[in-house]
This record gives C-alpha cells, structure tokens and sequence, in this order.
C-alpha cells in the first residue's frame, strides 16, 4: 500500500533535495532523497517528488485530476512493472505532493530527440512494452487518455513504464483476467488450441 498511510505524517522537509528534474503550469519534480533514522530502511532512498500548488490546482480546475492520478496509482500494485509507482502522497498548507519512484532513463520523446529515428527492432520493442503499459492500465479499470512519448518513461535497462495519469478516467472494475500477462497467455493458449498441428502433437 502507499506509505502515506502510516502514522508518521510527511513533510517535504523528510526529503532532501538534489536536483529539479521536470517543471510545468502547476509546480515542479525534483530528484529527492529521503531523510531518516539509519535504522529505517526507506532512509536514502532516491525518488521523484511531484509537487503541486493547491492554489493554482484549485484556480484552473484540477484537484480532480490529482485525485484521479493518485487513485489510480494506488490501485496498482508495487510490483507493477508498467507503471511509475507511487510510494508516498502527502500535502502541507500549499501543496500537494507525490513521491514517485525515480526513472533514470528519462523519457522517451528526449530519447527520441537525442537518436532522431529508432530502428525497425528499437520501435517494436518500445511499442510492445507500451501496449503492455497501456493493458495494465485498462486492467486497474481506467483509460490514460494522454498517451504520449513524454509520458514514456525508462529505467536503468531501458524498460518502459506510464506516467502522468492526471487525465485518466475510471471506466469498470478491476479484472486480474485483463492483466496484459494474463491475456498474453490466454491467447497463446487459444493459438495452440487453433493449430492442428499442436492438436496431432497433443494426442499422440
């Protein structure tokens, strides 16, 4: 579960500022790491700390946006490998604020800025694993709605993981049985079952 559920109340000052990573219309993601007590195994930890004005949120119309953001992220779970994960969530007097975990990899417009063009193989990749991000989504029942390269980012080995859920929208329930792995496997499985030569092998 998100860890903003425990008794001890965050504060930005829990986290030490290293660097600002990202800046837009409403506040700022700086690269953070996490203060404490050596004994607290979250000490050191590196995230990225989102932070909103909940002035300008409330101005242009956006609490339910965050709150759309947040609830969806927390439906997912920790070990999600398609979606930036969200460990903390707290606010104080003038902001709202989301410690999210950290890519590394940056994002995939800037990649793709930086190398002009992918190869054939290098677009395949990124595409499959965006259709798996985008599955996950769908099972969690929401649509993203902003899908995008900057909304692509990469960790440490080049793998892909959705951010920015801000427009994200709820549309059903929950289903383990729309889990990109879960489907994969069902139509791998019905892909047997259709070819006759699997179904000759089979009854031998």
């Amino acid at each position: 579960k998100i860890q903003k559920e425990s008794r001890k109340k965050l504060h930005p000052a829990d986290f030490e500022s290293l660097a600002v990573i990202g800046r837009g219309a409403f506040g700022e993601v700086r690269l953070v790491r996490r203060r404490g007590k050596k004994e607290d195994p979250e000490t050191g930890r590196i995230f990225a700390l989102k932070s909103m004005k909940k002035e300008m949120m409330v101005v242009k119309n956006q609490v339910h946006h965050v709150k759309a953001e947040r609830d969806a992220l927390a439906k997912a779970a920790t070990s999600n490998q398609w979606l930036t994960v969200l460990h903390y969530s707290f606010f104080d007097e003038t902001h709202l604020y989301m410690a999210m975990e950290f890519m590394p990899g940056g994002d995939l417009m800037s990649l793709l800025i930086k190398e002009d063009t992918f190869s054939e193989q290098v677009t395949k990749f990124f595409m499959a694993e965006a259709s798996q991000a985008i599955s996950s989504v769908h099972a969690l029942g929401y649509i993203h709605r902003d899908i995008k390269p900057d909304n692509m980012l990469l960790d440490a080995r080049g793998h892909l993981k959705l951010t920015d859920l801000g427009l994200c929208k709820k549309v059903g329930d929950v289903s383990q049985r729309d889990e990109p792995e879960v489907v994969l496997a069902e139509l791998l499985k019905q892909q047997t079952m259709n070819d006759p030569r699997q179904q000759l092998a089979a009854s031998r």
